[in-house]
């Protein structure tokens, strides 16, 4: 797989939703005028940045969004642990449509790490 660019952060977080969207599509458009064809988004909003449901939401509405705005570029998915287990199974069933070409640290992989 070529390069792909890691830096499509959560900077829709603490803007009114339509701007946040914008911010983020504008960086992945940034990043394809310098020549990637593959973004690594970062999800895991809820708990840390966002009420649990709400950032799960918002998670998957990013992640459609931007699936819909690049559908020539793969979308890689990192959620630093920032899923429950439940939330990762729903997270994936939700956005499944969307073709992601991996998901990295959904979850802590000990009862000990847990967040949630």
């Amino acid at each position: 797989m070529a390069a792909y660019d890691g830096s499509i952060t959560m900077d829709d977080v603490g803007l009114p939703f339509d701007e946040g969207l914008a911010r983020l599509a504008a960086r992945c458009e940034h990043s394809q005028r310098l020549g990637h064809r593959a973004f690594k988004l970062k999800v895991g909003r809820g708990r840390r940045w966002m009420p649990a449901e709400e950032g799960l939401r918002r998670d998957i509405e990013v992640t459609r969004f931007l699936r819909n705005r690049f559908p020539e570029c793969r979308l890689l998915v990192d959620a630093n642990d920032g899923f429950t287990c439940d939330e990762a199974v729903a997270y994936v069933r939700a956005v499944a449509e969307c073709e992601l070409f991996w998901i990295e640290e959904p979850f802590p992989r000990t009862p000990a790490t847990s967040n949630g």
